[in-house]
């Protein structure tokens, strides 16, 4: 917007944060997961996984257990949860070599 290439903001008065809001939802819009919807359990999945915040890391087979915790009954579901997370830039899931698994 006006030719510049950042959003200035006032922190003093607020001014230009809506402006922001605004061009980022417009931005966001047309990606194919901000409008995608989500199983509750998935939700509380999440919730799971980010509940304690010393937990900085957790095995494969402890999130399949809080899976099915969560109500998330096979490990298939469990990972294409943890992918879509890691894509959303939720949380971070290595899983390419048997040693981070």
């Amino acid at each position: 917007q006006d030719g510049l290439c950042f959003f200035p903001v006032s922190n003093v008065t607020g001014e230009g944060i809506e402006n922001v809001r605004s061009n980022l939802e417009e931005a966001v819009q047309h990606l194919n997961y901000v409008n995608q919807n989500v199983p509750l359990k998935w939700l509380y999945f999440l919730h799971l996984l980010q509940k304690d915040p010393l937990v900085k890391r957790i095995y494969l087979n402890e999130a399949y257990v809080l899976g099915r915790k969560a109500g998330i009954k096979g490990n298939d579901e469990v990972l294409e949860c943890l992918n879509m997370f890691h894509n959303l830039g939720l949380i971070i899931f290595l899983n390419n070599t048997e040693n981070l698994r």
